[in-house]
């Protein structure tokens, strides 16, 4: 996991320095917080499609339908992929929270 872990940094810095370039730092506490929960529902449901279609792919399995089951880990291999984003979303989200409020913030002071 942490061979990854550079790389996936510096998405998420980069997506949320690209929040930031569209659209500045949080006006309010409540504003980052509520655009923080949209990600967090978004990456929740996409977790919650993953869990849906894996118990449909096992059904699969244990029915010895090879091809649906393959069709099943095909939308899991999807939804997962939107879910990665969806965190790193979650994450660059959460790191502007911290640069627009942080100790160190001009918002701050």
């Amino acid at each position: 996991m942490t061979k990854y872990a550079d790389e996936c940094a510096a998405l998420i810095r980069a997506e949320m320095e690209e929040g930031i370039n569209n659209h500045g730092l949080f006006a309010s506490p409540h504003e980052g917080l509520a655009i923080i929960e949209e990600e967090v529902v978004e990456a929740y449901t996409d977790m919650n499609d993953i869990i849906a279609i894996f118990h449909k792919m096992k059904s699969e399995v244990f029915s010895d339908n090879t091809e649906e089951a393959e069709k099943s880990a095909e939308d899991i291999a999807c939804s997962a992929k939107c879910l990665m984003i969806e965190a790193m979303q979650v994450a660059a989200m959460a790191e502007k929270y911290i640069k627009t409020f942080g100790e160190e913030s001009e918002t701050h002071e």
